[in-house]
């Protein structure tokens, strides 16, 4: 499944961490956008993950799954590098 991330966190130790996560699964569109290819038991270990690390209060991770239509009608503008997924890998 293929799924747009997206994250406000203010720690700067778990921003990374999350971020670490998602280049492992994903393509960085922006700093704390990322588009990710994953199955569903590999995106509630993400959740999970990251939910520990979460400040509930000020931070957010956004998960929005795409659907094949929606891919095929994705429109970029400005810098518009190739999206191309690396080899699966394991979320741990």
């Amino acid at each position: 499944m293929k799924a747009l991330v997206t994250y406000d966190i203010t720690a700067d130790a778990a921003r990374l961490r999350l971020a670490s996560s998602l280049q492992h699964i994903g393509v960085r569109l922006q700093r704390s956008v990322f588009l990710i290819e994953a199955s569903h038991l590999d995106l509630e270990r993400l959740v999970a993950k990251a939910g520990v690390d979460l400040n509930w209060s000020t931070d957010s991770l956004l998960i929005q799954p795409t659907c094949q239509s929606c891919e095929q009608g994705r429109r970029m503008l400005g810098r518009d590098d190739s999206i191309v997924f690396a080899q699966p890998y394991w979320v741990l």
